[in-house]
């Protein structure tokens, strides 16, 4: 009998020490997690060397222990520390350690990288070299100070009396080490170039660095430049690799004799986009491009036939780092000084965002009220967006009347709440941009999908993901990036770095013949917002082009 009792004691009794077993290791993980260093501030964000910087913030651990500060790839060493507590670290920074992103590493892991210039990287102000007085010459004396997208006026020599092809480059330290950025080549951030001065926009992502013209001529010396940071900073983690091929397959064309004896065929194909937190290096290219351009390859295929086969490729590699943002929201700005051409491609109506609807402007004014910051209205617009929709991967379109038709229906696939929530940004004044791609799963495998940025004045794009936010969760799609927020919360403001861009809002291009016929967007194979996919002349009727998901190497 006693041992029947035992028996029946110890089939109760082991179920309850393994449950208790697994609340004890479900708790020992979610307190390590939790105690992930973060950082609020540092201060500054640019030094000398024997400067002290000051880092507050979360969970640093209140002896240093394991704890290290890495800047740029490399520990400082031991005598710079100063302090160490819990919630603020100071250091000596020593004249080894230069700039680049600075974290904060302990026995719980590593916290989200901030930029960080050691001001000895700054270049100074130098004569053009003798060998070519030609040369552009910036004539300031001194370092100037600028904000994201503020005006920046450079006055000097020698620019040339028109641009022509000329153009503003930014040096600066930024989450690849030294990075050039330029402020393009075409009129959009100038608003002014003459032989003596230029006006130029200061572009979303540079940083403490320097400026320089560049022109046909040559280049002028390096002018140093300090970035403000008013309203807040991003912060980037380090990047993941993803190398890849894109492919395109074209075959089975069909022609009409009638029509001619000729035919051509134009291809538009995006890149993957280069920006601060997504370089981008073209590995190998196995069709001459009929042309390039910054954001976009042209393609061109003459008196296709019904036997040819083309297979093109294209292999990139991309390092793509998860970004946070820390926004102050007090301090945003609630007018927007940036150009009139700026504004209206960023608040207006396109192919892909129906921002002009009267369903989408009547759901905006709702959602938003009185409320007149445009960060906090971006957060209630996704609040409305997500209160709404429900995802369904099956709902999708190709344009702006398809996400209205899916408003309406409220069921969406990633185009979709892209769309949608772009145009009630739009709706609500806020300039915003669709971005397009894919995001990268576990196994390698790939998924297009579509997420989002706003503008704000003096800080520049902030990243949201409305999919993601509202509780999409893809099959083989870790969600390690949010650490212990929630993906909601994450997926505002920040970005994990699981994803490759292709186009950053709308890719305007024009037809390169006033005859041709154009192809539309097919909801299958568009990883890309452009104007023009493809476009045919002549006796060309028909083919067979598939622009499968990039192909990711493990």
């Amino acid at each position: 009998m006693l041992a029947l009792l035992d028996v029946g004691r110890a089939r109760v009794l082991i179920p309850f020490l393994v449950f208790l077993l697994l609340i004890g290791v479900l708790y020992t993980s979610v307190t390590l997690s939790s105690r992930q260093p973060l950082i609020e501030t540092v201060t500054p964000t640019r030094a000398t060397v024997g400067e002290t910087v000051t880092i507050q913030g979360r969970h640093f651990g209140h002896a240093r222990a394991e704890g290290r500060v890495r800047i740029g790839g490399r520990y400082l060493p031991n005598a710079a520390y100063i302090s160490w507590s819990d919630d603020e670290i100071r250091f000596r920074l020593p004249h080894e350690i230069g700039s680049g992103l600075l974290y904060v590493s302990t026995a719980h892991g590593l916290s989200a990288g901030v930029l960080f210039t050691n001001r000895q990287d700054i270049p100074r102000v130098e004569e053009p070299a003798a060998e070519n007085p030609s040369a552009p010459f910036i004539a300031h004396q001194e370092s100037l100070e600028a904000r994201i997208g503020e005006l920046l006026v450079l006055r000097g020599r020698r620019f040339g009396h028109v641009r022509s092809g000329g153009e503003v480059v930014f040096q600066y330290i930024g989450p690849e080490g030294r990075q050039e950025r330029s402020a393009g080549t075409d009129d959009a951030n100038y608003e002014l170039w003459t032989d003596r001065e230029i006006h130029v926009r200061v572009p979303d992502g540079v940083g403490d660095g320097a400026v320089l013209v560049l022109t046909d001529r040559g280049r002028s010396q390096p002018l140093g430049l300090s970035v403000l940071r008013p309203v807040g900073e991003k912060h980037f983690d380090e990047p993941m690799q993803h190398s890849f091929t894109q492919r395109l397959l074209l075959s089975h064309a069909t022609t009409r004799p009638d029509m001619g004896d000729t035919n051509t065929l134009f291809i538009y194909l995006s890149h993957p986009v280069a920006e601060s937190s997504q370089s981008v290096e073209l590995l190998h290219d196995s069709h001459e491009p009929h042309a390039t351009y910054s954001d976009m390859t042209v393609l061109r295929f003459d008196n296709l036939t019904p036997t040819d086969n083309h297979i093109i490729e294209r292999e990139f590699e991309v390092m793509r780092h998860p970004v946070r943002t820390d926004i102050r929201t007090a301090s945003v700005p609630f007018q927007y000084r940036m150009p009139a051409r700026f504004l209206s491609e960023y608040r207006s109506a396109d192919q892909f965002v129906p921002s002009g609807s009267e369903t989408i402007l009547a759901a905006a004014r709702a959602a938003v009220g009185n409320q007149r910051n445009p960060h906090l209205r971006a957060r209630l617009l996704l609040t409305a967006l997500g209160n709404r929709m429900s995802f369904d991967e099956t709902q999708g379109g190709v344009s702006g009347n398809d996400a209205v038709e899916r408003w309406e229906q409220r069921l969406g696939n990633s185009f979709v709440y892209a769309s949608l929530y772009t145009a009630l940004l739009r709706a609500s004044d806020i300039p915003s941009r669709m971005i397009a791609g894919f995001l990268v799963l576990d196994n390698g495998e790939t998924l297009r999908h579509f997420w989002v940025e706003y503008y704000l004045q003096d800080f520049g794009w902030v990243p949201v993901d409305p999919a993601l936010a509202d509780g999409y969760r893809p099959d083989g799609f870790s969600l390690e990036a949010t650490g212990d927020q929630a993906a909601t919360e994450y997926y505002f403001g920040n970005l994990d770095g699981r994803r490759v861009a292709f186009s950053n809002g709308l890719v305007r291009r024009r037809p390169r013949r006033p005859d041709s016929q154009l192809e539309p967007a097919r909801e299958g194979q568009l990883y890309a917002l452009q104007t023009v996919f493809e476009e045919r002349v002549g006796n060309l009727t028909g083919y067979i082009l598939r622009r499968p998901a990039i192909e990711v190497r493990r």
